[in-house]
């Protein structure tokens, strides 16, 4: 059975990551040497919390996978369900909307859950995701879920 693996690239947050830790760094010297302007806090918390969000993403980028059967989404939510399962996967250039048949047989924790029901009910789609990949991978990952779609 095909197997697709399709990541973001890190380059994107990396270069984020890098600037925020930079301002952070030399915001938080400043406060070392004995500023203490509100604003000096403010530019060295907020970029400080924004690397720390950077970091775990760009360490575990968002990725759309097929292997052995099932199909997982590693977002902030995690996911997998049943490659069968999968009613539609559509990639406007843009945005990747998924649709499962049956949202129950999804495996993720409960906040996934609520952000893929509370998703279906606001824009008929339980994944909204923008998602940049090549026509190409799309073609991949509709390729390999065809296989495993049950007969009509």
């Amino acid at each position: 059975m095909p197997s697709v693996v399709v990541t973001l690239p890190r380059r994107g947050y990396l270069f984020s990551f890098i600037i925020n830790a930079a301002v952070a760094c030399y915001n938080g010297y400043e406060l070392v040497r004995g500023s203490d302007s509100t604003l000096v806090i403010i530019f060295t918390v907020i970029p400080a919390l924004f690397a720390l969000i950077i970091l775990p993403i760009m360490l575990r980028p968002p990725q759309l996978r097929i292997e052995q059967g099932r199909f997982f989404v590693r977002l902030p939510i995690q996911l997998s369900t049943p490659a069968d399962n999968v009613k539609s996967l559509t990639f406007d250039g843009k945005l990747v909307r998924i649709v499962f048949h049956h949202s129950d047989k999804t495996t993720t924790d409960d906040m996934g859950r609520s952000f893929i029901e509370k998703t279906f009910q606001k824009k008929g789609v339980h994944l909204e995701i923008q998602f940049p990949m090549t026509p190409q991978q799309y073609g991949q990952l509709q390729d390999a879920l065809k296989t495993y779609q049950m007969p009509a």
